[in-house]
């Protein structure tokens, strides 16, 4: 009889990652703490290299995700310094500016998760509102929201661009001159210009037509003109 598959029946102790068959990761955190994993976690580990940034779990400390190599040179540096980064942003500006936009593309570059929270729940977040000025002062103490980034209306050269970011999928005539459409724009926000699109679209669709002219992006502007200004009628 084998005396170590005696031991296994009898219940000894085993140890189990001497074990495991693979590979082990020693990984080095932010804290200056050495980790042992002997199980690496969701990154496969054949792509993994020393010096490699990663992700973790906080607590397990497997590894999640591989990070970019310029988030070294940051992180390195606010170490050097002693400092934090900051645990909150707030993002303000008026309606239809993109905050809400620009907070679901950093969800989706650093798989963030975006809760409804009370304010001494905010861990590290960012928030979008059209009223910063209308917020409980808790929120915006040091230690929650540290930075605040506005988000005013487009410039003319953005309006250019967005208006052509959002007709990029559309059968667009050679014609349509996108830097006059964004001078007739003037205080147009993004939804508003994507909306100038979509009318530009419809009114294309209608007319049985293979192409989006200049002349359907114009008439698209004075269809939103006309619903901002019956919109700020209804306010007043």
């Amino acid at each position: 009889m084998n005396p170590e598959d005696e031991a296994e029946e009898d219940g000894a102790n085993i140890d189990l990652d001497s074990q495991r068959k693979g590979k082990c990761v020693v990984l080095k955190t932010s804290t200056r703490q050495t980790i042992f994993l002997p199980v690496v976690g969701l990154v496969d580990p054949d792509k993994l290299k020393p010096g490699d940034l990663v992700g973790v779990n906080k607590d397990s400390y497997l590894i999640l995700d591989t990070l970019p190599s310029e988030y070294d040179s940051r992180v390195k540096a606010m170490e050097k310094l002693g400092i934090r980064p900051p645990k909150g942003v707030l993002l303000y500006g008026p309606p239809g500016t993109g905050k809400t936009l620009m907070a679901r593309a950093c969800a989706a570059q650093t798989n963030a998760t975006f809760l409804k929270l009370a304010g001494p729940q905010l861990v590290q977040v960012i928030a979008a509102t059209n009223r910063a000025d209308i917020l409980d002062p808790a929120l915006m103490r040091s230690g929650r929201l540290d930075r605040k980034i506005e988000f005013p209306h487009p410039t003319e050269e953005a309006r250019a661009r967005i208006l052509q970011i959002h007709s990029r999928k559309m059968t667009v005539h050679p014609d349509v001159n996108f830097e006059e459409l964004a001078r007739s724009t003037d205080d147009f926000n993004g939804a508003q210009l994507k909306a100038v699109c979509v009318e530009a679209g419809m009114l294309a669709l209608r007319r049985d037509a293979t192409e989006v002219n200049h002349e359907d992006f114009n008439e698209g502007i004075i269809q939103v003109q006309a619903k901002k200004k019956a919109s700020l009628n209804y306010y007043a």
